[in-house]
């Protein structure tokens, strides 16, 4: 009789919760905000059988393309990267690592939020220099702007899946650099972009390339062999200078009409920079 009782008690309370839950005086306190690739949102937290109150909801928007410290504004979202959208909005800007970056490997996505990545801006890597131990970056990209990457103590390798420019001093000063593996796509690599990486042991370079300029791998002193493809249409000034540079091995029988005059300064004992000796160059036989 007594767990009869107890019985219709606790079901006299439960109706009466649910009741009170579904009243508009209920207060619902709130979880923290939550989010996916298109919006943000705070789910209710009750407690209460049938509870049908909504989630507020916030689309992502221009509260966070207008913010520049990777937060947003509305929820304290924190970001690993911030993006930026480029002028004409056809695709974002990776211009800064945000909060959320913990550093190590870094992929970069090819997408955000519906459009492509299609830049990293100078410097954009200039605040991690200690964290960054290695990068990919997707074909969505086309620039890596000017020292966007230099000076990173602890990266040994980069992968660039097709990025058309890779511009002055990307990888600049990278001391443990060891690899970097330039995919199909890439067309112009600009003065310096990988000189003073004193580790770096291999390079590929796809048959995309066309341009190498200016002291591209100078005083890359552990560099000793490298293959250079026969679309390079132009090599600049002391590209290969002050390199550990024994073999070098061209796809093109000889040097093209654009290369500069100086192009392989730097790559024979007697010009005074310290070498011990020269370098072999090999041409492939023409055709």
């Amino acid at each position: 009789m007594k767990k009869l009782f107890a019985t219709l008690i606790c079901a006299i309370m439960c109706v009466t919760l649910i009741a009170a839950c579904n009243s508009e005086e209920h207060e619902h306190t709130m979880s923290d905000w939550k989010h996916n690739e298109t919006e943000h949102w705070k789910e209710p937290v009750c407690g209460r059988n049938n509870c049908s109150v909504q989630a507020e909801v916030h689309e992502l928007g221009e509260h966070v393309d207008k913010n520049y410290d990777g937060v947003c504004d509305v929820c304290g979202r924190e970001e690993e990267y911030v993006f930026v959208l480029n002028y004409d909005k056809t695709g974002y800007k990776l211009s800064d690592i945000g909060p959320a970056y913990k550093g190590g490997d870094a992929v970069i996505p090819s997408t955000y939020r519906g459009l492509p990545v299609v830049e990293i801006e100078m410097y954009a890597f200039g605040n991690c220099k200690d964290n960054l131990t290695s990068v990919t970056i997707p074909g969505s990209v086309k620039e890596i702007g000017m020292k966007a990457f230099a000076k990173q103590d602890n990266l040994e390798t980069v992968i660039i899946n097709g990025s058309t420019i890779i511009d002055v001093q990307a990888f600049y000063l990278c001391p443990k650099l060891k690899t970097v593996v330039i995919n199909e796509g890439t067309e112009y690599i600009y003065a310096g972009a990988f000189s003073m990486c004193f580790s770096l042991e291999s390079v590929t370079i796809a048959d995309t390339v066309t341009k190498i300029l200016g002291d591209v791998f100078a005083n890359c002193t552990k560099l000793k062999t490298i293959n250079i493809p026969a679309s390079v249409e132009v090599i600049g000034e002391c590209c290969f200078g002050g390199s550990g540079f024994t073999d070098i091995y061209f796809d093109m029988s000889a040097p093209g009409e654009a290369w500069d005059e100086n192009w392989d300064e730097g790559l024979y004992e007697d010009e005074e920079i310290g070498r011990d000796g020269d370098a072999n160059l090999h041409w492939a036989k023409a055709e």
